[in-house]
C-alpha cells in the first residue's frame, strides 16, 4: 500500500505548490498595484513589471520541480522497499514450506518403518497427501499473485492519471506566465496583467483539484482484490484439508486401524504457511 500512499502524496503537493503559486501573486498583487503611476516612465514601469512576472515564473517552476524531485526521490524508495517487503515473504514461505516437506518426509519414512506389511497403503496415502499440498500450494501461488498483479495495475493506473492532472495544470501555468510576459512587452498595466495571470493561475490550480478528485478512487477496488483472494486461499485450505482427510481415513481402513494414522501436524503447519503466504499483502 506504500505505493499508493505515494500516488496521493504526490497530487497533495503538487497541488499545495500551486495554491502556494497562486498566494505568491495575491501577495504581489498590492505591491504592484501600490505603484505609482507618475513615479519614472510608464517604460521603466512596464519593464520593471515583466522583470517581476519573470522571477515569479522561476520561483514557481522551481517549486513544483523541487517537490516533483522529493516526491519521485520518495516514490524510488517506496517501490524499493515494497519489493524487499514482497522477497521477504516470499522467502518465509519458502522456509515455511521446506519445514513442513521435511516433517513430511520424517512422517512417512515414520509410517513406512511401522507398516512395512502394507506398502501399497501408504505409498497411496503418500501420493494422495502430496498431490493435496502441491495443489494447495500453486492455488496460493496463484491468488498472491493475482492479487499483486491487479494491485500493482491499480496503482501504475492511478499514477498516470495524476501525472497527466500535474502536466495538465504545468502547461495551464506556463501558457498564463507566457501571456502575461507578452502583455507586459505590450505595454498592458501592471494590475491588470497581475490580475489576470492570477486568475489564470487559480483557475488552473482549480482545474487541476478537479481532475484528482475525478480520478477513480482505488480503495473499493483494492478491497475487491483482498476479497478476491483471501476467497481463493480459503477455498485452498479447505480443499487440501478435505483431501488430507480422505488420505488419512482411506489409511487407516487400509491398515485396520482406529488410532491416528498420522495427527494433525501437517494441517497445522499448513495453516501456519497459508497465513505468512497471506499477510501482509492488504
Amino acid at each position: 500500500m506504500d505505493k499508493l500512499m505515494s500516488t496521493r502524496t504526490t497530487g497533495k503537493r503538487i497541488a499545495v505548490a500551486a495554491a502556494g503559486a497562486v498566494m505568491l501573486l495575491t501577495t504581489s498583487l498590492p505591491a504592484f498595484a501600490a505603484r505609482p503611476t507618475g513615479s519614472g516612465t510608464s517604460t521603466n514601469q512596464g519593464s520593471n513589471a515583466c522583470e517581476r512576472i519573470s522571477k515569479l515564473a522561476v520561483m514557481m517552476q522551481s517549486r513544483l520541480d523541487d517537490e516533483r524531485g522529493k516526491l519521485l526521490a520518495r516514490r524510488d524508495e517506496r517501490t524499493s522497499k515494497l519489493a524487499d517487503r514482497r522477497a521477504g515473504e516470499q522467502a518465509r514461505l519458502a522456509d515455511r514450506r521446506d519445514k513442513w516437506e521435511s516433517h513430511w518426509e520424517d512422517l512417512i519414512g515414520r509410517l513406512e518403518a511401522n507398516g512395512a506389511t502394507n506398502t501399497a497403503a501408504i505409498a497411496a496415502f503418500k501420493t494422495a497427501m502430496e498431490a493435496a499440498w502441491k495443489a494447495r500450494n500453486a492455488a496460493i501461488d496463484a491468488a498472491d499473485k493475482a492479487f499483486r498483479d491487479g494491485l500493482d495495475k491499480l496503482i501504475a493506473d492511478k499514477k498516470t492519471a495524476v501525472e497527466n492532472a500535474s502536466l495538465a495544470f504545468k502547461t495551464a501555468a506556463s501558457a498564463a506566465f507566457s501571456k502575461a510576459k507578452a502583455d507586459c512587452a505590450s505595454g498592458v498595466s501592471a494590475t491588470t496583467v497581475m490580475a489576470n495571470l492570477r486568475s489564470a493561475l487559480k483557475a488552473a490550480q482549480d482545474k487541476f483539484k478537479s481532475d484528482r478528485q475525478s480520478i477513480d478512487k482505488i480503495g473499493d477496488k483494492v478491497k475487491a482484490l483482498v476479497t478476491a483472494r483471501q476467497a481463493a486461499v480459503e477455498k485452498a485450505k479447505a480443499d487440501f484439508k478435505a483431501a488430507a482427510e480422505k488420505a488419512r481415513a482411506d489409511l487407516k481402513a487400509a491398515l485396520g486401524s482406529t488410532k491416528s494414522a498420522t495427527g494433525t501436524k501437517e494441517s497445522e503447519d499448513h495453516g501456519d504457511e497459508d497465513k505468512s503466504a497471506t499477510e501482509g499483502q492488504e
